[in-house]
């Protein structure tokens, strides 16, 4: 099956990842899925350790995730390759390709590494939260993504992010705050953490803003605000607060999501720092003025300049 994932900036090397435009997933859409068998009898005379073994001369793969990548060149974008992470059964593989991806057919030219999924999925610890079993109708598992992999020294252990991720959750599970995710807890498979669970909220930020039907804005602002300082109180800084890691409930009601970037008042960034427009550029460590800034980018954005001053942030 051929599977596409809306991605993310990579701020760090200016490289733009742009959705393929085939069908793909939004943070809390489903699938949508495209049958596809993939030779890669071409590869042979290039396999080596961490490829895919010589036995298999015709395989099917699922795609897991895909993405084009833009470089900036005198004031435009141009692109550069196209990233891609496969699946057979339970392994992974990353290609790259430095032509447009358009079909099935064009896999079988690519030179595919396997993803060591032990440096992905962590194994389980007993001070973690074990999520639910069965899952509620009314949750959302986000799953590390391997889009980066490969890229950076960084990026070849995923893992540690996620496990940053679920300390910072294991945090907030202790100490709930209406404006905060409600996280409830890691999705395990064969011992090792596949996801995190949370509940499921209606949309973003970004997309209430583009509904007709009005809302109270600066009382929205007033709760991502008392979301972000109630993070600050635990010692937590967020540093990537924007529209699309805002989700609204059913009543409107801000609630802040996406913790992959946290760390703990005064840490040196990790792999991931913000997003770009969102975040103050340079930024080496984890300071609450990183969420002012966006906190005052989303009070702009919100209600303007004229209600600047009313709110107790410092911008």
């Amino acid at each position: 099956m051929l599977i596409v994932t809306r991605s993310m900036f990579n701020t760090m090397s200016k490289r733009y990842l742009i959705p393929h435009p085939f069908s793909f997933r939004s943070s809390q859409n489903p699938f949508h899925k495209v049958p596809a068998t993939i030779y890669i009898s071409e590869l042979l005379s290039l396999l080596q350790d961490h490829r895919i073994p010589p036995s298999l001369e015709m395989c099917t793969m699922e795609i897991c995730e895909q993405s084009e990548a833009f470089v900036e060149q005198d004031g435009d974008l141009i692109f550069d390759h196209t990233k891609l992470i496969l699946r057979e059964d339970d392994e992974y593989f990353y290609a790259r390709a430095n032509w447009r991806v358009s079909s099935p057919a064009d896999i079988s030219q690519l030179k595919i590494n396997k993803i060591l999924t032990q440096n992905v999925w962590p194994p389980m610890d007993s001070r973690y939260t074990p999520s639910p079993d069965p899952l509620p109708p009314n949750s959302y598992i986000k799953e590390p993504s391997l889009l980066h992999y490969g890229d950076t020294p960084a990026s070849l252990e995923p893992g540690r992010q996620l496990l940053a991720e679920v300390e910072v959750c294991e945090v907030l599970r202790r100490n709930p705050h209406p404006n905060i995710a409600q996280y409830l807890g890691c999705v395990t498979k064969s011992g090792r953490i596949m996801g995190l669970c949370f509940v499921k909220y209606s949309m973003t930020l970004s997309q209430r803003l583009r509904k007709a039907t009005p809302f109270d804005r600066v009382l929205c602002l007033q709760g991502i605000e008392s979301g972000i300082k109630h993070m600050h109180t635990l010692g937590l800084i967020h540093n990537d607060l924007n529209p699309s890691n805002i989700m609204m409930d059913e009543r409107d009601n801000p609630v802040i999501i996406d913790f992959d970037s946290c760390q703990r008042e005064g840490a040196q960034l990790g792999l991931k720092a913000g997003t770009a427009g969102w975040a103050m550029e340079g930024t080496v460590y984890a300071t609450r003025q990183n969420d002012f800034f966006g906190l005052s980018k989303i009070q702009k954005l919100l209600i303007g300049d004229e209600e600047k001053g009313r709110h107790g942030h410092e911008c």
